[in-house]
């Protein structure tokens, strides 16, 4: 086993030291087992992996079911189903909630899909995570104090967030598009960061096109003015 993240501070919680393992930022059952390799990695404590463990079992269940990555289908056929064996209570809920839905093709017609229900309240704090993971190993910067991470699945650009004021700006393809993101960093705050996510190709969310997942780090003062923007559609 790997001593690179034993005793380093954890990335998430800023106060409990990183197991010996550290934490793969994307679960690596997100992935085929072929395309897991030279996933990123950050110190982490045992508290936050067994939050984000719990939060990852759910979504690696739940969002091959609305992807259109091919390798999405290739998961719900053959791991996907052990997971819902070992969950009596979501095997349920997934059955109970299961519908369709009718969305628009490429061809502008709509077509039915099945839906499944989601929390994406689980999405968005799994995110949260990431996020402040990515923020570290790409930018360098640690979110603390009254520093917060905001994600969402309804805003629609991060360049307007920063209004093309951007330092740094970094993109990356994990395991054939399984999961693609761009992030970028404010020129005149090193803790504002923006992220924008595709995870299997997009997911559906109730019955809407794929939408991409996006994150915000940075002092409260700044994620406010990016409720108030979508609030007010800026």
């Amino acid at each position: 086993m790997s001593k690179r993240f034993k005793g380093k501070q954890c990335v998430y919680c800023e106060s409990g030291q990183s197991t010996k393992s550290g934490d793969h930022i994307f679960p690596r059952k997100l992935f085929l087992e072929r395309q897991r390799g030279n996933l990123p990695k950050v110190p982490c404590c045992k508290n936050c992996n067994d939050k984000k463990s719990r939060l990852e079992h759910y979504l690696l269940t739940v969002l091959p079911f609305g992807a259109r990555h091919a390798d999405a289908l290739e998961n719900l056929t053959t791991q996907v189903p052990g997971r819902v064996d070992q969950n009596i209570s979501l095997h349920k809920k997934l059955y109970q909630g299961q519908g369709i839905e009718y969305t628009n093709n490429e061809a502008g017609l709509l077509v039915p899909s099945m839906a499944m229900p989601i929390n994406t309240n689980k999405l968005i704090e799994l995110f949260n995570y990431i996020a402040r993971a990515l923020a570290n190993i790409h930018f360098n910067v640690r979110i603390l104090g009254d520093e917060l991470t905001i994600s969402s699945i309804d805003f629609d650009n991060i360049d307007s967030f920063l209004n093309g004021k951007v330092k740094s700006k970094v993109n990356n393809d994990l395991g054939n598009g399984t999961v693609v993101y761009t992030g970028v960093q404010a020129n005149d705050n090193d803790k504002v960061t923006a992220w924008e996510f595709s995870i299997y190709g997009g997911i559906q969310f109730g019955g809407q096109n794929a939408r991409k997942i996006v994150s915000f780090t940075g002092p409260q003062r700044i994620l406010d003015n990016v409720r108030r923007r979508k609030l007010f559609e800026i």
